[in-house]
């Protein structure tokens, strides 16, 4: 009877052993890649000549076709607009700074015709004409996206800009930022 509990007591030990080294033999995994997405988008960048000369017969805006690449699970309207930092076209240049923070782009809660841009108030400074290519820029580099944010029922038409998910009275100083903005401005 002893050798039967022992066995028994023995046979509990075991198999709580084995339960133990089972969970401490866990496999660490390595975190897996992010998956990646390629898209096609139209950016707008500022036209060098016309920042230097600021002659009206001059386009104001340069589009380059660029595919982005970035996290399937990240927000593709942040990518976009981080690529207008960085023009690549012989006279092309940008109001869209490094420092500059895009902290959410997405659709209105309140309706299907406006994307809202929220930045961080952070590096938000320049003259009147940087203030209008930085603001032009974003627009229509929305507005010529626009596939990307139209939903079933309406195209989007505008864009709204949020300081630190503010309505802002300008980005800048110089231009009135408390409606949203329309092609052309």
């Amino acid at each position: 009877m002893m050798n039967r509990k022992k066995n028994a007591v023995g046979l509990v030990l075991l198999m709580l052993i084995t339960m133990f080294l089972m969970g401490c033999g866990e496999v660490i995994t390595e975190p897996e890649e992010p998956t990646m997405v390629s898209e096609e988008f139209t950016l707008y960048y500022a036209s060098k000549e016309y920042e230097e000369t600021g002659d009206e017969n001059l386009p104001k805006l340069i589009a380059e076709v660029r595919t982005i690449e970035y996290e399937k699970d990240s927000n593709p309207g942040i990518a976009m607009l981080n690529e207008l930092k960085k023009p690549e076209k012989d006279g092309s240049g940008t109001a869209i700074k490094e420092g500059i923070i895009f902290l959410d782009v997405r659709n209105a809660e309140e309706d299907d015709i406006t994307v809202v841009v929220d930045l961080s108030s952070e590096g938000l400074s320049g003259g009147s004409l940087e203030e209008t290519l930085f603001i032009d820029q974003i627009v229509q580099t929305i507005l010529n996206n626009r596939a990307y944010f139209t939903s079933e029922n309406k195209s989007v038409e505008q864009v709204q800009f949020l300081v630190d998910g503010q309505v802002t009275e300008s980005l800048m100083g110089h231009i009135d930022a408390t409606e949203p903005f329309t092609e052309g401005f």
